[in-house]
């Protein structure tokens, strides 16, 4: 009869256990790496090929406020935001932050060392 108790209280515990924010059981990712993940696809996805028209458009989900980043491809960032979200890492809605206003378009700028990034123009024309 122990045995049965036993069973049933780590049938029922271990699956309420990986809903849980930091744990990870089975092939459950961390927070903690999701979140890295995140941040790596967050900076690949700000890629971008300057001079080409209609490019960082698409909005990277707000992970703790409801501002939002624009990125050239926000596919990856929103697989990992919904994760995060159903493991209780982030709240499954954004608070009400104060969020930067800037003064100008998003647009695809050259970076260091070749290549683009999106960033706000500035009113001179020169990126963020």
């Amino acid at each position: 009869m122990r045995l049965i108790r036993w069973l049933f209280l780590v049938g029922f515990v271990v699956p309420l256990a990986g809903g849980c924010g930091s744990g990870a059981l089975g092939s459950q990712q961390t927070c903690q790496q999701l979140t890295d993940e995140y941040t790596a696809a967050y900076t690949a996805a700000l890629a971008c090929t300057p001079g080409i028209a209609e490019q960082c458009q698409q909005q990277a989900p707000a992970l703790s406020c409801d501002c939002s980043g624009a990125v050239q491809d926000a596919t990856t960032l929103n697989v990992l935001a919904a994760h995060m979200r159903a493991q209780g890492c982030i709240p499954a809605h954004p608070y009400a932050c104060p969020c930067v206003a800037f003064p100008g378009p998003i647009v695809c700028v050259p970076a260091d060392g070749g290549g683009g990034i999106c960033s706000y123009e500035q009113p001179s024309g020169e990126g963020l």
